[in-house]
């Protein structure tokens, strides 16, 4: 594979949530046994679960990204084996560039007036052109 993605679970911050539960459970534990008030048993409570509930989002939003680079990385691959099939090729067929696209979107173009001796004309400035290739998405052109 073109990336290495190690599997490890302390860069979601798993590991803290975890203690988190077991720092819950314990200051739970000494507010029932009066070693800890009620007052002081709200306010850790609440602080412990803030900090909970933002690791989590963290670590789904950090998942979400890594299986997206994943998906980026594996298409990479693929894309590279296809170039790899066709490294030496000596004329691009209309088979070959099927390949290797999915699709073309041009774009409407954009114009510019200018004045002429005796009237307005128009020039083509520029044209968008997204070129879609397999595997690796879009290549824009401006």
């Amino acid at each position: 594979m073109f990336v290495f993605f190690p599997q490890i679970p302390r860069c979601l911050g798993q590991v803290r949530i975890a203690d988190l539960d077991t720092i819950i459970n314990r200051i739970y534990e000494d507010n029932v046994k009066g070693k800890l008030s009620d007052e002081r048993f709200s306010k850790m409570l609440i602080t412990y679960e803030d900090e909970q509930k933002e690791l989590q989002t963290r670590a789904n939003a950090l998942g979400t990204e890594l299986a997206e680079l994943k998906e980026r990385a594996l298409n990479i691959d693929r894309f590279l084996k296809l170039v790899d099939e066709h490294i030496e090729i000596t004329e691009l067929t209309a088979a070959i560039a099927r390949r290797f696209i999915s699709k073309v979107v041009v774009h409407e173009s954009v114009y510019e007036s200018y004045q002429d001796k005796k009237r307005t004309r128009q020039r083509k400035v520029s044209q968008a052109i997204h070129i879609f290739y397999v595997c690796i998405d879009e290549f824009v052109i401006e």
